[in-house]
């Protein structure tokens, strides 16, 4: 049985236009993530969160915005490649 058979045998109404859809992520490509800031929020203050720097990983279909944190940047590689580019962005 062939990857794309096994696929639709455990997901039949996937990529039918029915508003599911699954896609194949390759693991050879580099990552994405995204880069926050939390501001001075109330909610930030309380948790003892404001001027952290955050690395989410991004998978490309969420819009990142929040009152919150300020998106700094978005980096495509490791997860320790984006921690070291993080350290770089003047704040």
């Amino acid at each position: 049985m062939t990857k794309k058979n096994m696929f639709e045998t455990v997901f039949p109404n996937a990529n039918k236009n029915n508003g599911i859809t699954f896609v194949e992520e390759n693991l050879n490509n580099k990552k994405s993530w995204v880069i926050v800031k939390f501001n001075n929020h109330m909610e930030n203050v309380r948790l003892n969160q404001v001027n952290k720097i955050k690395i989410w990983r991004d998978y490309g279909d969420i819009a990142w915005g929040s009152a919150i944190y300020e998106v700094l940047d978005y980096f495509d590689g490791s997860y320790k490649q984006a921690k070291e580019h993080s350290l770089t962005l003047e704040v």
